[in-house]
């Protein structure tokens, strides 16, 4: 297995949890009286690009049989998939941060 596989496999892992722990999520961000535009544009956005991270994974793992793929390819294929990655990361810490504001100006009383 070349390195490029190595690396390739752990971001393909990384991603996917992501990916079901967001998609899975995504009723967290509706706070109160429910998304604005923007909140779902950017979880929304961060879903594209945890999808379009996978396919590149995808593409950086076929089989050399498959395709004609080079090595430099594959490498930018996976440096392609990491700046998705950290993109869709980014589109969570915002939502998860702009949660955490709205849940601290509005705090919720327990049984009232």
């Amino acid at each position: 297995m070349e390195t490029i596989d190595r690396r390739a496999a752990w971001l393909g892992i990384t991603v996917g949890i992501v990916l079901v722990f967001d998609a899975s999520s995504g009723g967290v961000y509706a706070f109160g009286s429910g998304l604005e535009t923007w909140e779902l544009t950017v979880y929304l956005g961060g879903l594209v690009c945890l999808v379009a991270a996978s396919a590149f994974i995808v593409a950086a793992l076929a089989p050399v049989s498959t395709g004609r793929l080079l090595l430099e390819q594959r490498e930018r294929f996976v440096f392609y998939a990491l700046v998705l990655f950290v993109l869709a990361l980014i589109a969570i810490v915002t939502l998860s941060a702009d949660t955490a504001i709205e849940a601290h100006r509005h705090p919720q009383t327990l049984g009232g």
